[in-house]
């Protein structure tokens, strides 16, 4: 399965989830292809420092570089998650393809409240600490509804 996580910048939050889901793919023996794009993505920068700094203490390599979410992208996935329902709602209104697989992180883990990451780009490494301890929560809950 191919999975496709989306934020605004793909230099936060859409790089972490996705280091944080092969990771634990990896661990777990399900096999999956995961990328990270974003919606306002400069192509080429860099992952946030948070974000490397993050996913290195986890022993995640992370080699990024950003990129926008492209008709080829969505054609790629197989499941979109966004980190907003701001996200979502831009992806289906230009890639109407997309409507069938693509929901919010949350929203795909049965999250019945508030679908929305918070970004917390510019923030302090604690902050970015928050973001990866709510990308943890809900990756681990796709993941068991993935290998179902």
């Amino acid at each position: 399965m191919n999975i496709l996580f989306v934020c605004t910048g793909n230099t936060c939050r859409s790089p972490m989830a996705e280091g944080i889901l092969k990771q634990l793919a990896e661990q777990h023996g399900i096999p999956l292809a995961v990328q990270s794009a974003g919606v306002s993505a400069i192509p080429g920068a860099p992952a946030a420092e948070h974000t490397v700094t993050i996913l290195k203490n986890r022993g995640v390599e992370l080699q990024h570089a950003s990129q926008s979410v492209t008709p080829a992208l969505i054609e790629w996935a197989d499941l979109i998650l966004t980190m907003t329902g701001g996200h979502k709602e831009m992806l289906i209104h230009y890639f109407s393809e997309a409507i069938p697989k693509t929901y919010t992180l949350k929203e795909y883990a049965d999250e019945p409240k508030n679908w929305d990451i918070a970004d917390p780009f510019g923030g302090s490494l604690e902050h970015y600490q928050q973001t990866e301890r709510e990308l943890q929560e809900f990756v681990e809950k796709i993941l068991r509804k993935l290998s179902k």
